[in-house]
Parts: structure tokens; C-alpha cells; sequence
């Protein structure tokens, strides 16, 4: 029997046993969730959530995105593809000039004071010149 939101009976114990990710990086193919419909299964968790007291999950989107993964699919990225834990160490050259992901996970966090790899975050953090349209 499925639920609402297209979950399975059983969902919850066969999560237990997968394999899991961290949503700090994520890559979504929008046209495939859209025909999907997972919009339709998120705002249905995201009202099952706000109604819970004191809700279902803590640690902000991490457990959603693991029950969407579970539910919908997911891919792992390829290991050279992604370089993480840069707010815990600096990056590793070799580890670099292969990723295509960088994840700033970690306490020290570039943009933080006192944060590691700085100069990588430095090239993202330019500041964007506004313009006001109103008074042209």
C-alpha cells in the first residue's frame, strides 16, 4: 500500500539498512523529480513535519533528502568527483584538480574567521553589484 506521497509500507525499515549520503552537495535532475512529482511529496512530508510536535526530524533538510533518495533514487558521485571535509582540513592538491564538487563541511568554514581554504571559497565570495532599476 503506498501512501500519500507515494512512500512504501516498510519504507522506514528498509532505510535502516541503505546506504546514505549527505545533502551538503547535491545534484538534482529537475525534469525527472517533475515527472516524478516529487514537489508533490515534499510539500506533503514538509506538512506531515510542521504538524508533528515537535516534528519529525531534526538536523535540517539531511533526513528529508534521505527519505526522497530512498523513495525516488539516488546516484553516489564518483570518488575523485567529490573533494568534502574542507572546513576540517585543507584541500590536497592531487584531491583538487580532479573534483568537481568542493563541500565546505566542517567548523572551520572558509568564510568563517580563522577558516581553512580560504583562497578556494575567495574566488565565490566576490561581492555582486546591485542596481536599482527604479531610478534609471
Amino acid at each position: 500500500k503506498d501512501s500519500e506521497a507515494g512512500i512504501k509500507d516498510g519504507f522506514f525499515h528498509s532505510i535502516l539498512d541503505s546506504d546514505s549520503f549527505n545533502d551538503g552537495v547535491l545534484g538534482i535532475d529537475l525534469a525527472v523529480w517533475r515527472a516524478q512529482h516529487v514537489g508533490e511529496a515534499v510539500r506533503w512530508w514538509m506538512r506531515e513535519h510542521k504538524e508533528a510536535s515537535p516534528g519529525l526530524w531534526k538536523y535540517g533538510t539531511q533526513p528529508l533528502m534521505m527519505l526522497l533518495g530512498e523513495a525516488y533514487g539516488w546516484r553516489r558521485l564518483e570518488p575523485t568527483a567529490y573533494l568534502g571535509d574542507l572546513g576540517f582540513k585543507e584541500a590536497p592538491k592531487e584531491q583538487l584538480d580532479k573534483a568537481v564538487f568542493l563541500h565546505f563541511d566542517g567548523e572551520r568554514k572558509p568564510w568563517k574567521s580563522g577558516g581553512l581554504n580560504q583562497d578556494l571559497w575567495g574566488r565565490y565570495d566576490a561581492p555582486v553589484p546591485l542596481t536599482n532599476n527604479a531610478t534609471k
